[in-house]
């Protein structure tokens, strides 16, 4: 009986070792770069990007992506990575993880966030979380407020703030990330 009980201790231990989201992947990826979105009521969500040479352009559980339930109802508050137009990947429900193939330290690649601001609760208020690799130097961000595109330059890491209640999604560009290909 005890030798029973501890079989399938063993076996949950390994379950769970297996099934964790948590794995060196994700600890190790050549990105670590994390979106703050916040907003006056309390609100916020962590989005993390970026580029690991061991990535594919599929939803990979090693490094943390997962489609998260369906985009609520306005006005609750929302944060998350959508598909890019034309190339159809998270199921429309999206993710708080988007790692994207890395090619070339000098490639380009477009990420795009839906935004869905919690009734009075603006202005938003956008942050970096930077690991210290250098993937997260040169950042854009591109959104239309107000009927006029505006671009952020993302690359000293200041807080940023969306006051316009019309804004649904952001386009975040990173730029030559220089980082070798493992």
């Amino acid at each position: 009986m005890i030798v029973c009980r501890r079989g399938r201790i063993l076996s949950l231990v390994l379950f769970l070792l297996i099934a964790s989201p948590t794995s060196n992947a994700q600890e190790d990826a050549a990105w670590k770069c994390t979106l703050v979105v916040h907003d006056v009521a309390g609100h916020f969500r962590l989005l993390k990007f970026g580029l690991d040479s061991r990535a594919t352009y599929e939803l990979e559980r090693e490094f943390g992506e997962m489609l998260i339930p369906p985009i609520p109802p306005e006005p609750i508050f929302d944060a998350r990575f959508a598909d890019l137009p034309n190339r159809r990947r998270l199921g429309g429900t999206g993710t708080e993880t988007d790692i994207r193939k890395l090619y070339a330290s000098t490639q380009t690649d477009t990420f795009v966030v839906r935004i869905q601001a919690a009734e009075d609760a603006l202005p938003l208020r956008l942050s970096w979380i930077v690991s210290g690799t250098a993937s997260c130097k040169q950042l854009l961000v591109r959104f239309s407020s107000e009927g006029e595109e505006k671009l952020y330059d993302a690359t000293d890491f200041s807080p940023f703030y969306i006051r316009d209640s019309s804004v649904s999604a952001l386009t975040i560009i990173l730029h030559g990330p220089n980082i070798e290909s493992q």
